[in-house]
């Protein structure tokens, strides 16, 4: 039997042998690793531990001795280091992001001005669905350099808006506009109890600061819903509304 054949046969074992290891390791760690997170990047990363296992195999069939040509990998990986510096800086960023935990899987975060639900953190790029039914790929390294904003580490989020209504309306009449709209909205949490704030009083008008707290999940429905009921409120009252 040739070499040929003989690194046909074994390319065509080691496939299914990979395979097969790769199914009873993600049964595995389906049992063991709860976090969904550190199992994908665990099977990533023995995935192509494999597949280079099995590609040194059928290259020291044809003669060429593993040794020698790991020295001549180092020799090209040393000249074209520079090309791959960036995936070289994402790789080792997805280990820090999966040993520091700032998010994990499903997560509601924004970073690098992109906001959205983790899908899965890779081995060079992270994938993010956004509110626009998106993904994005952020590359780690530049996840890891940036501030994270992670809203799903707290149950709540408090909203803030600021309205500024004509210098003639009455504080008493948007006192009781605020009560009836933040009480009615059945987004807005009892506790802790939303914030109203009388912030600035001058030509322009009379500026007021309203901070509910909200479900985290249901941030954006709720803004929506609040502004709405107010713009509503507001025109019932025949309440001027100068900026928003």
């Amino acid at each position: 039997m040739c070499i040929r054949d003989r690194a046909l046969i074994i390319l065509f074992v080691g496939y299914f042998l990979i395979r097969i290891c790769l199914s009873i390791l993600r049964r595995a760690s389906r049992r063991v690793i709860t976090d969904i997170t550190i199992s994908r990047y665990l099977f990533n990363s023995v995935r192509i531990l494999l597949w280079s296992i099995l590609i040194l195999t059928i290259i020291g069939l044809f003669g060429i001795p593993t040794l020698s040509f790991a020295t001549i990998l180092g020799a090209l990986t040393l000249a074209v280091g520079l090309g791959v510096q960036g995936s070289l800086t994402n790789f080792s960023s997805g280990l820090m992001l999966l040993l520091l935990r700032p998010f994990k899987t499903g997560d509601n975060i924004e970073v690098s001005g992109i906001r959205g639900n983790v899908i899965e953190i890779g081995m060079f790029a992270t994938e993010i669905s956004t509110k626009e039914n998106s993904r994005a790929y952020i590359p780690n390294s530049s996840i890891f350099s940036s501030v994270i904003i992670n809203r799903s580490k707290t149950e709540y989020l408090k909203l803030e808006m600021m309205i500024t209504v004509s210098e003639n309306t009455y504080i008493n009449r948007l006192q009781q506009m605020w009560q009836r709209v933040l009480v009615s909205n059945e987004y807005v949490l009892e506790n802790p109890r939303p914030e109203v704030s009388f912030t600035e009083a001058n030509r322009a008008g009379i500026t007021i600061s309203i901070k509910p707290s909200v479900n985290v999940m249901l941030a954006d429905t709720a803004k929506s819903l609040i502004l709405k009921n107010i713009r509503e409120e507001l025109s019932k009252d025949g309440i001027v509304v100068v900026m928003q």
